[in-house]
């Protein structure tokens, strides 16, 4: 698999918001199986990990060609707000790389969102 393009959305990110990650790729072969691993940073320190299989995350077997594979995902109210990296890697079943993905947004506070109004002298 090789990445065409990765899509954060909404940019930046909002805390109490859901947020999509969308990865565009071509594959080149088919996959029946294989595992993927996230792990997402803030300021350099790893505050979540997760490993699924590919097979969850879309169903096999993923044909050769234009994939995307993408998720929604509610980023809760308590996200500390700043820079995030997200590290993607897949392997095949035989532990063999398919894919690398590493990905930047940053995370806002929801009192970032509102305007206040203030009362005229």
């Amino acid at each position: 698999m090789s990445l065409t393009n990765v899509t954060v959305s909404p940019r930046p990110v909002k805390a109490g918001k859901n947020f999509s990650l969308n990865l565009d790729l071509e594959n080149s072969v088919e996959l029946d199986s294989g595992t993927f691993v996230t792990q997402v940073f803030l300021a350099g320190v790893q505050v979540h990990s997760e490993s699924d299989p590919l097979c969850t995350i879309r169903s096999c077997p993923i044909p050769t060609g234009s994939v995307r594979l993408g998720t929604t995902t509610f980023m809760p109210l308590i996200t500390p707000p700043g820079l995030y990296q997200v590290k993607i890697t897949g392997v095949d079943d035989e532990g063999l790389p398919i894919l690398c993905a590493d990905v930047h947004f940053t995370v806002i506070d929801r009192r970032h969102l509102t305007t206040r109004l203030c009362a005229a002298p």
